[in-house]
């Protein structure tokens, strides 16, 4: 029935739950989300060092 037009206007339809089921869901599919996120972008490489601080007076 998700999707469905009724009257011009789409009908949306979702699981009843639990407003704290709700939230623990979500908190952990943010979770897993950052998780997954770290993994992908790793640790930014060493960046090289400049003639600039190896300049002396």
């Amino acid at each position: 029935m998700n999707g469905r037009i009724i009257v011009a206007k789409p009908l949306y339809v979702a699981l009843a739950q639990r407003k704290e089921d709700r939230k623990a869901h979500l908190a952990s599919q943010y979770i897993q989300r950052l998780a997954s996120m770290r993994m992908q972008v790793g640790r930014p490489a060493q960046a090289e060092p400049s003639f600039n601080m190896f300049y002396c007076q």
